[in-house]
C-alpha cells in the first residue's frame, strides 16, 4: 500500500482523530496520504492518481459519494469506511442527549444523516470503528469490520510533553477536574455526583474545575467558591487547563448503548499530561484501565467516592497512578506506537474484501446543442465520441441540432440518419434545435453561437462548454470576433480539448476550466510495424486551404524551398484541401479523403507539415499513430501533443524555418526513424475511451459534487511561543517584525502573542507579510480592529495560502494607527537576535506561531503536465529570478545602495518575487513571463553594462 484516499464527511474533533491523527499514522510509515471532504468537486479525480484505498469517515451518502464507491469498485481500489460514533443507527439515537438540544427542523436532518450514512456502510467494502461496540453494531451493514482505536497526535504530544516539564503542582490543594466541552454531557456527570459532593464536603483541600459547557446543580452552590470555571478552549490550549488540575474524572452514563460506543480519549488525552484518571466502568475505560494500576474504574455513588478519596488523601498514589498512565498511554495512543498496527488493519480489511459489485443508480440526463454537422468534421467527431461513451456508461444523452444554410434539422430522422451514415452510432437521441429542451442535469454548448443558448436554459442543474479551440481566431477583428470572445465569459463551466486552451481561456478571461487530453482513433491509425527508409522521402502536407488558421501559404512556400533543394529525391503530396489548389512545385493533390484513405496515406508517409496556428487538431496524433514523424509550428497551442526533438520537430512560423527543420528530417534519416518511434509510443496507448472517462469525471464531479477543496487540514509549522516580557506599546510610527522560515507548503496564518494593558482599544492594527525586509510590495496585509485583542492571548493573522512557501523564509511586521492611550503590546523572549524594531535588526524574538493549511490540489482543474506528473515551469521562473537577486545582491555590493538604477531594478524584481509567490498550477504564467522578458532583458543589461 503506497498511496491512500481519505474523505473526510464532518469536520470538528470526530475529524481530527479519525483523519488527520489516523493521516499521521500513515506518513510515519512513509505511506502517502491524499485527503478531501467529500463534496468536494475534483475527489473523482484523484482515483487517477493511483490510489490503492480509500477510507471515508463519517461520509453521508449522495449521488456523488456513490459514483465515487462505483468508479473505485472498476478500478478494484477498496472502499472502507471509518467512524467513531454511534450515527448509524436509528434505535440508538434516543440515547444521545445531544439530540434534545436539537430543533425539530435539526432532528430531521439528523435523522436522515442516519440512513445515509447507512446507506454508505453499506456500499463500502469495509469499516473501521474505535470500539468493541461499535463493531457489534455496525456488523449489520457490513462483515467485513476491524478496530483502531483513537490515539493522540504529533503536535498533542508534543504540547503536552512541554507543559509536563513546567510543575504546577500545589501540595495544599487537589484539584478535580472535569472537561465537558459541550453540554450533552449533563446526564454524564449526573454518574460521579453524588460522590463528588461528599468529597467536597468531607475535604475542604479539593477544588472542582470545570472545563466548557456544564450545568450544576444548586447542591454544588454550597461549594461555589472553590469551583473554577475554565471557558471552552481550542484542543491545543486543553492540554495547558488539564496539565492545572490533579484528578481527571470522565464519567459516561451507566447501561446507555450510545455511551457504550464512546472511545477512551478522555483516559489519554489526561494521560499524557501524567494525570490520572478515575472513569466509569464502560466498555473502552474497560479497555483502556487496569483498575488500580494506571487509573481506577467506578460503577457506582460508592465507587466514585471511594476511588477519589484514595487519590485526594493518597499523594504518593495520586503521582504512581498517573505516571503509569503516561508509560501506558505511550506505549499504546501515539503516533509511534499505533502506526504499524493501523497498516495491518488496514492490509486486512483489504485482503478481506471482495470489491462489491454495485448496482449503482448514478445516471446523468446530459443535453448537448451543436451547430450544423458537415461531412468530415473532426469538432463534431470528438463531440459524438463524448456523447457515444456518456451512453455507454448508462447516462441519458440527447443532442439538440441547430439549423443551417446546408443542413436541414428540421426532422429528427434526418438528423439521426445523417449521424449514423456520416459518423457513428452514438446512443444519443436527436432533436432539432427548436424543440423544447428536457430537464437536464448537464447542459453542454458546442460553439459560441450554442455558448448563448445554453447560457439561457433554466432547467438544467449544471450547464456546460465544450471548447475545442479560440474561436475568437475564426475572424477578422470584428463582432463575430467579440462574440465569440465574450463566449468565455458566461456563466458556464468550460472542458476544452488539450490543457493550452484551458489555460488560455481561464487566464484571460477567467473562466472555471478543466481539460480532457488529445487523443486519436487508434484502430484506424496505428501502425505497429516499423517504417523502412528507401526511395524517395515521402512529404505530406495538409493543405485545407479553405480554413485561414491552418496557415496553407506558409506550408507551400516552405515545400516549394524544399522541392527546390531534394528535387527529384523527394515526393510531395496534399490532402484535405482544393484540388485546384495552385503551386510553384510538382506535387499530388488527394483532395478531400474518407478516413481509410487517410490512414492509409498517413501510414506511408515518412513525414508530415501540419500548421497549427490555434489549438492543436487531432491530426498530429493520428500522424504519429502511423509512425510518420511531424513537423509542426514553435507555439503554446501545441503543448502537450508535440514534443520538440522526441515526437516532432517543431518550427518557427517562418517559411525558410519550417523548409529547415523538414530538410533536417530529410537527410537525418536515424534522426527521422527514431521520432516516427517515439511517436508511435506516445500515441500507442491513447484511446477516445480515456478522453471519455475525464469528460465525464468533469461533469460529475462539478454536478454531484458542489464544493470546490475546503481548508481541511491546518498544521503548526514553527513557533516561538515561550512568554517572557511586553515590548513597548505599539502606538503610531512604531513597527515589530520578525523574519520567519516555513518549513512546509501553503503558509496561511500567523498567531502572535498580544497584551491590551486590560483595556479596550480603539484603532486598527495592520499585520504585513513581505518577502524580505527590504521588500517594498506586501504579500499579504491585513488588518483588524484594536479592540478585538483581547489581553494576554494569541491573535491570528489569516490569508490566502502560499503554495510554494516549503524552505522559503518571509518577513512580517505589525504596525498600528493608534495614539499610546489606545496602543496594544507584543510579547517577545530574548532568544536569538530576530526582533526587528521600525526594520532594524534588535537582539529577542518575538512571540509567534505560524501554520500552514493544506489545500486539495485540482487534477482536471489545474494545469500540470501529466507526463511529468507536476508543474515544472513555476520551478523554472523561480530559479530564474533567484539568479537575477543573486546579480541584484553582488551589483548592489560594489555599487552602494545609493545606486538609483540598482535599487529600482531589485523593486522590480521584489515585485516579481511576490508574484511568483503568489501564483498557483492555475496562475497566469503567461503574464509573468512577459514581464519577466521585459524587466530581465532591458534592466539586467542597461546595470550590467555600467
Amino acid at each position: 500500500m503506497k498511496k491512500v484516499l481519505f474523505v473526510s464527511g464532518c469536520f470538528g474533533d470526530t475529524q481530527r482523530y479519525r483523519v488527520f491523527n489516523q493521516i499521521e499514522q500513515l506518513e510515519h510509515l512513509e505511506i502517502s496520504v491524499t485527503e478531501r471532504y467529500f463534496a468536494d468537486y475534483d475527489i473523482i479525480s484523484v482515483l487517477d492518481q493511483g490510489v490503492d484505498l480509500v477510507i471515508m469517515h463519517r461520509v453521508p451518502h449522495t449521488m456523488g459519494v456513490e459514483y465515487l464507491i462505483k468508479s473505485a469498485n472498476k478500478i478494484k481500489v477498496p472502499v472502507i469506511f471509518d467512524v467513531d460514533d454511534l450515527v448509524y443507527e436509528k434505535e440508538y439515537a434516543k440515547y444521545s442527549d445531544g439530540i434534545n438540544y436539537l430543533e425539530e427542523e435539526e432532528k430531521s436532518l439528523y435523522f436522515e444523516g442516519i440512513e445515509r450514512y447507512k446507506k454508505t456502510i453499506s456500499l463500502c467494502d469495509g469499516a473501521i470503528v474505535t470500539t468493541e461496540f461499535l463493531a457489534e453494531t455496525i456488523s449489520k451493514y457490513n462483515d467485513n469490520i476491524f478496530i483502531n482505536r483513537n490515539a493522540i497526535s504529533l503536535e498533542l504530544e508534543e504540547i503536552c510533553e512541554s507543559l509536563r516539564r513546567v510543575s504546577v503542582a500545589n501540595e495544599e490543594r487537589v484539584r478535580i477536574g472535569y472537561f465537558s466541552g459541550s453540554k450533552t454531557h449533563n446526564k454524564d456527570f449526573l454518574e460521579v455526583k453524588e460522590g463528588l459532593l461528599n468529597i467536597l464536603k468531607k475535604y475542604s483541600n479539593t477544588d472542582l474545575v470545570i472545563g466548557g459547557l456544564l450545568d450544576l446543580s444548586k447542591e454544588f452552590n454550597a461549594f461555589k467558591d472553590r469551583i473554577i470555571r475554565l471557558p471552552l478552549v481550542d484542543w491545543r490550549e486543553l492540554p495547558k487547563s488539564i496539565h492545572s488540575i490533579d484528578i481527571n474524572l470522565a464519567p459516561l452514563e451507566m447501561n446507555n448503548p450510545f455511551c457504550r460506543a464512546k472511545s477512551e480519549l478522555k483516559y489519554f488525552e489526561a494521560g499524557i499530561l501524567g494525570i490520572p484518571t478515575i472513569a466509569s466502568k464502560i466498555d473502552a475505560f474497560e479497555y483502556a484501565i487496569e483498575d488500580g494500576q494506571n487509573g481506577f474504574l467506578a460503577n457506582d455513588s460508592l465507587e466514585w467516592f471511594d476511588k477519589l478519596e484514595k487519590l485526594v488523601t493518597q499523594t504518593e498514589l495520586r503521582m504512581k497512578m498517573g505516571e503509569n498512565a503516561y508509560k501506558h498511554v505511550k506505549n499504546n495512543y501515539t503516533v509511534q506506537s499505533r502506526a504499524h498496527h493501523y497498516s495491518r488493519v488496514l492490509s486486512q480489511i483489504v485482503e478481506n474484501s471482495n470489491t462489491k459489485k454495485i448496482n449503482s443508480k448514478v445516471k446523468l440526463i446530459v443535453n448537448f446543442l451543436i451547430p450544423q454537422p458537415f461531412i468530415g468534421s473532426g469538432g463534431h467527431t470528438t463531440i459524438l465520441r463524448m456523447a457515444r461513451y456518456l451512453c455507454e456508461n448508462e447516462n441519458e444523452v440527447n443532442i439538440y441540432v441547430q439549423n443551417g444554410e446546408n443542413f436541414d434539422a428540421s426532422n429528427e430522422k434526418v438528423i439521426t440518419d445523417f449521424i449514423d451514415n456520416h459518423f457513428f452510432v452514438t446512443g444519443a437521441k436527436y432533436f432539432k434545435e427548436d424543440t423544447k429542451f428536457k430537464d437536464s442535469d448537464v447542459f453542454i454548448a458546442t460553439s459560441w453561437p450554442t455558448a448563448y443558448m445554453v447560457n439561457s436554459v433554466t432547467n438544467s442543474k449544471s450547464k456546460f462548454y465544450f471548447i475545442q479551440d479560440y474561436e475568437p481566431f475564426f475572424y477578422p477583428m470584428s463582432s463575430e470576433y467579440k462574440l465569440a470572445e465574450n463566449s468565455y465569459k458566461l456563466d458556464l463551466k468550460g472542458i476544452t480539448i488539450g490543457k493550452w486552451l484551458t489555460k488560455k481561456v481561464k487566464n484571460d478571461f477567467g473562466m472555471d476550466c478543466d481539460y480532457i487530453d488529445f487523443s486519436t482513433d487508434n484502430r484506424v491509425y496505428l501502425r505497429n510495424e516499423p517504417k523502412v527508409a528507401n526511395g524517395k522521402t515521402k512529404i505530406i502536407f495538409y493543405a485545407r486551404n479553405t480554413t485561414p488558421r491552418r496557415g496553407v501559404e506558409l506550408g507551400l512556400q516552405a515545400l516549394e524551398l524544399v522541392e527546390r533543394r531534394f528535387k527529384g529525391s523527394v515526393e510531395i503530396v496534399l490532402f484535405g484541401g482544393d484540388k485546384n489548389l495552385k503551386t510553384n512545385f510538382t506535387h499530388t493533390n488527394l483532395g478531400v479523403l474518407n478516413t481509410g484513405e487517410l490512414a492509409e496515406l498517413y501510414k506511408s508517409a515518412d513525414l508530415a507539415l501540419v500548421v497549427s496556428l490555434t489549438n492543436a487538431s487531432l491530426l498530429p496524433l493520428e500522424l504519429m499513430a502511423s509512425r510518420c514523424a511531424v513537423i509542426d509550428i514553435d507555439d503554446a497551442t501545441i503543448e502537450g501533443v508535440v514534443r520538440n526533438g522526441y515526437n516532432g520537430l517543431l518550427a518557427k512560423a517562418d517559411p525558410l524555418d519550417i523548409a529547415d527543420k523538414i530538410s533536417n528530417l530529410v537527410e537525418n534519416v536515424e534522426l527521422r526513424i527514431q521520432i516516427q518511434q517515439n511517436s508511435y509510443d506516445f500515441t500507442k496507448d491513447l484511446t477516445w475511451d480515456k478522453s471519455g472517462q475525464q469528460f465525464e469525471r468533469i461533469i460529475i464531479s462539478k454536478t454531484l459534487f458542489t464544493e470546490k477543496s475546503q481548508r481541511i487540514r491546518e498544521l503548526k509549522n514553527g513557533s516561538n511561543e515561550k512568554i517572557v516580557s511586553p515590548m513597548p506599546p505599539l502606538s503610531y510610527g512604531v513597527s515589530y517584525g520578525s523574519v520567519i522560515r516555513i518549513n512546509e507548503d501553503y503558509f496561511s496564518r500567523v498567531d502572535i502573542f498580544f497584551g491590551n494593558y486590560n483595556r479596550i482599544n480603539h484603532g486598527n492594527l495592520i499585520f504585513h507579510l513581505k518577502k524580505h525586509p527590504s521588500s517594498i510590495n506586501d504579500i499579504y496585509t491585513v488588518k483588524i480592529d484594536l479592540n478585538k485583542i483581547q489581553d494576554n492571548s494569541w491573535n491570528s493573522f489569516e490569508f490566502d495560502p502560499i503554495v510554494n512557501s516549503k524552505n522559503q523564509e518571509y518577513y512580517f511586521y505589525i504596525e498600528s494607527d493608534a495614539n499610546e492611550g489606545n496602543a496594544v503590546t507584543i510579547y517577545a523572549n530574548e532568544q536569538g537576535n530576530n526582533t526587528y524594531v521600525n526594520h532594524h535588526k534588535n537582539q529577542g524574538s518575538l512571540c509567534f506561531i505560524t501554520y500552514c493549511t493544506f489545500y486539495g490540489d485540482f487534477v482536471y482543474n489545474t494545469i500540470i503536465d501529466r507526463d511529468a506528473g507536476n508543474n515544472i515551469s513555476l520551478t523554472n521562473e523561480e530559479g530564474e529570478i533567484n539568479e537575477i537577486a543573486l546579480i541584484l545582491k553582488q551589483k548592489i555590493a560594489n555599487a552602494g545602495a545609493n545606486n538609483y538604477a540598482v535599487r529600482e531594478l531589485q523593486n522590480k524584481v521584489n515585485e516579481l518575487e511576490i508574484k511568483v509567490i503568489k501564483i498557483t498550477d492555475s496562475a497566469p504564467i503567461i503574464l509573468y513571463k512577459k514581464l519577466k522578458k521585459i524587466l530581465a532583458r532591458k534592466w539586467i543589461k542597461k546595470i550590467l553594462r555600467r
